[in-house]
């Protein structure tokens, strides 16, 4: 049974259009809407972060040690491998998919960027030379 589609409708808070039939609100309301609650309410926050905290199964699946990925972290300097940024939650491990061998430790969009790109040289090569 599909449910009621939104996609297309107006956002009722900021009359944006709906991207995806599953929403009531607009990304940009959503987001705006998380943030407030994740202000209002950080320890809540931090708490949900944590039992959303997949890294001992993560770390399991690419022959990681938790003192391995520490010590991964600590010669990064505390920051993503790729722009430094010091993230809030945890760095991601990144790896290749073709070998399952791990490169280095990300922040999320690093590490989502890295993925949309499906880990393709040229393809990053070319998106630096459009950006340039």
């Amino acid at each position: 049974m599909a449910g009621k589609t939104f996609e297309g409708h107006p956002c009722p808070k900021c009359g944006g259009t709906l991207r995806y039939e599953y929403r009531k609100r607009c990304v940009k309301c959503k987001a705006a809407e998380k943030e407030r609650h994740r202000q209002r309410h950080p320890e809540k926050w931090a708490a949900w972060q944590r039992s959303r905290d997949h890294r001992p199964n993560i770390l399991r699946q690419y022959g990681l040690t938790k003192e391995t990925y520490d010590a991964m972290v600590t010669a990064q300097g505390g920051g993503c491998a790729i722009c430094s940024t010091i993230p809030e939650d945890h760095l991601h491990v990144d790896h290749c998919h073709t070998t399952g061998a791990v490169r280095g430790l990300l922040c999320r969009r690093c590490n989502l960027g890295l993925g949309l790109f499906a880990d393709d040289p040229d393809r990053l090569a070319r998106a630096i030379a459009y950006l340039g």
